[in-house]
């Protein structure tokens, strides 16, 4: 079984609340789970 870990390091345009708060809506992790994308961690 081969397990994929993808790390990304990017600066933000918005705050970080903001940022937070959009990854974190419910259609957005509704479309990660649709893609198979599972979040681990969201941190500065």
């Amino acid at each position: 079984m081969t397990i994929e870990t993808t790390i990304l390091d990017f600066q933000l345009s918005n705050t970080y609340e903001q940022y937070e708060s959009y990854m974190n809506a419910k259609e957005q992790q509704n479309m990660f789970k649709e893609m198979g994308v599972k979040i681990f961690y969201i941190g500065k």
